[in-house]
């Protein structure tokens, strides 16, 4: 993970292998970038038939 100057993250790496996956070894990468911190942002619940309990 890194973080930028005012401590909030700005990049995070991960890998996983997997040497008994059912198709042979595989390894799974992700590679996630975080920018615009403090934007606000607007969160919506969704529709009631879409979700679970």
């Amino acid at each position: 993970m890194s973080v930028g100057p005012d401590g909030l993250p700005t990049r995070l790496v991960t890998s996983y292998s997997d040497p008994e996956y059912t198709l042979g070894p595989m390894e799974k990468k992700s590679d996630i970038r975080f920018s615009s911190w403090g934007t606000p942002v607007e969160l919506a619940s969704p529709p009631e038939k879409e979700t679970s309990t």
